[in-house]
């Protein structure tokens, strides 16, 4: 497998074949425009032909410089873009001039396809594509030994679908200094409003659409009482709102939101663990893949959530029915 930050460009084959293209290109101008006997005509009668540069010679630096600026007009369009398999993502670099930038994220749902025509079957190269539930299909052209390239992207969605289950049992100072990601989410508070500085009940939402995103999909981890930064804030905030201010009035208001929002027969796929860390208590929400979809329901809408990447996405009617065929059907 491509280790993190090993560069892929496009087949070398597309170099030589632009360059000989713009050469011939190049020639046939040269032959219409240089060879013309008006041109020379009406150059040799200037004074440039005796004081500056021959005709011949004129022609001679031309084709040179015209040379040299196509050679590197091919090797840039061969050089850009460069892909990079990274951190579980497909990242690109368009040109020089641009900053590189997350093209793809190879979540545990991601399918990855190869397809190449006659010529790239002869020399192998062709294109990759990559598909998940949640985002737009991404292609990447003419690239060598396309079919090897696509098993390596395979090993890197198969190990983040296997990343899941042994999440479950890592110790918790792990999953925080791992960070978010396919199999972990993060979460500050379940109703505390640290901007507000007051209990706010509609924070409930991200921390249910989160575990259902991870029935749906290989399971995961999620912690609340730890920012987005990893920074341990612990849930005594949460715990000092409640009537019973406890980890068991917690769990009361943690069941009565899953309950009203995800429903209590998928329960069973969430268990709930209290550590300390740092002496603050922490939340630990253990998630299990689910037997079946589960949507969540909210301002009166119910959603089918699914995770992609370090976050959870709802898909529009036509993706949820495809994504409910393919991973439950």
């Amino acid at each position: 497998m491509p280790q993190p930050g090993v560069e892929i460009r496009q087949s070398p084959f597309l170099f030589f074949l632009r360059l000989i293209v713009a050469q011939f290109l190049l020639t046939v101008l040269v032959i219409i425009v240089f060879v013309a006997p008006e041109i020379e005509a009406a150059y040799t009668a200037t004074d440039f032909d005796e004081q500056i540069i021959a005709y011949p010679w004129l022609i001679a630096l031309a084709y040179t410089l015209l040379q040299a600026l196509i050679a590197g007009a091919a090797f840039l369009t061969w050089y850009y873009p460069v892909y990079r398999i990274q951190n579980g993502a497909v990242r690109w670099r368009r040109g020089p001039t641009f900053a590189e930038q997350k093209l793809v994220d190879l979540s545990a749902d991601a399918q990855v396809d190869v397809r190449q025509n006659w010529l790239g079957r002869q020399l192998d190269y062709g294109a990759i594509t990559v598909t998940s539930p949640a985002a737009a299909p991404v292609s990447m052209s003419n690239l060598p030994h396309p079919h090897t390239l696509a098993e390596e992207l395979r090993e890197v969605v198969a190990a983040r679908a296997l990343a899941a289950p042994a999440l479950l049992d890592a110790p918790l100072a792990e999953i925080i200094a791992a960070g978010e990601h396919q199999s972990a989410e993060f979460k500050a508070s379940l109703m505390w409003d640290y901007r507000r500085q007051s209990v706010n009940k509609e924070l409930y939402e991200p921390v249910m659409k989160n575990l259902v995103a991870f029935m749906n999909a290989n399971g995961g981890v999620l912690l609340i009482g730890i920012g987005d930064d990893a920074e341990v804030l612990g849930i005594e905030q949460d715990m000092s709102t409640l009537k019973k201010p406890n980890v068991d009035g917690f769990e009361n208001v943690f069941n009565m939101a899953f309950g009203a929002m995800v429903g209590m027969e998928n329960r069973q796929y969430v268990e709930v663990t209290f550590p300390q860390l740092a002496e603050k208590t922490i939340c630990r929400l253990n998630v299990r893949p689910a037997a079946h979809p589960v949507y969540l329901r909210y301002q009166g809408k119910e959603e089918l959530y699914v995770r992609t990447g370090n976050s959870s996405q709802a898909l529009p009617v036509s993706k949820a029915v495809q994504y409910v065929a393919g991973r439950f059907g």
